[in-house]
């Protein structure tokens, strides 16, 4: 009982000014592209850490040459809960970005993010056949695969292309369920056939367009 629960004082903790209601903001991530959409959440909280009535805040996005070129009012969309999106112009300035939001005219928060002309060298690709589909086809089948691109850090792979390679070669275990090990026809013919497809590009939801 004579020491706390949870000792913070190798930690900053003194770095905000103290105010009666604080703004706390957050999103996915903080790195984002010219042209993507900036996600934006925040949570209002008096200084006791209770959750307060949603009253409006103004917000000013500010560019890394300290224009303004945005502003915009948050309204709460629940009793605290705050939700924006801002889609940053195809030619926005690189570099370190702000938001400034006030009420009443004072300061509340800053929230920093980053916009930089980037490709991450890593990324996934979802690739699956459509239910129903087996791996043995007749010569009429209509082949479709399903393809979903994300980079590793969120975003979807907008346009990126794909192709695929694709090699075909005569089906031997017809039935594996009922007759496994047996093969059907030529053992001899060694027929195969390659290819590639022609290329898509994925849409803003990481999928073939």
């Amino acid at each position: 009982m004579n020491v706390p629960a949870m000792d913070l004082s190798e930690f900053r903790t003194g770095i905000e000014p103290f105010r009666p209601v604080e703004l706390y903001v957050y999103g996915p991530r903080n790195l984002y592209r010219p042209g993507e959409t900036v996600t934006l959440d925040g949570l209002l909280r008096n200084q006791d850490g209770e959750m307060t009535a949603s009253i409006p805040v103004s917000g000013s996005i500010i560019q890394p040459d300290g224009r303004v070129v945005h502003e915009f009012t948050w309204k709460g969309r629940s009793l605290n809960h705050y939700h924006y999106e801002y889609t940053l112009p195809s030619d926005a300035v690189t570099g370190q970005w702000q938001i400034a939001f006030k009420r009443a005219g004072a300061n509340l928060k800053e929230y920093r993010f980053i916009v930089s002309d980037f490709l991450p060298e890593r990324m996934k690709l979802d690739v699956k056949s459509p239910e129903g589909q087996g791996e043995i086809l007749d010569r009429k089948d209509l082949v479709s695969i399903e393809l979903k691109g994300d980079y590793l850090y969120g975003a979807p792979a907008s346009g990126c292309k794909a192709d695929a390679a694709i090699r075909l070669k005569p089906a031997r275990e017809l039935f594996k369920e009922k007759w496994p090990g047996y093969e059907f026809g030529d053992a001899a013919d060694t027929y195969s056939q390659s290819f590639k497809t022609d290329p898509v590009f994925l849409d803003a939801d990481g999928k073939p367009g």
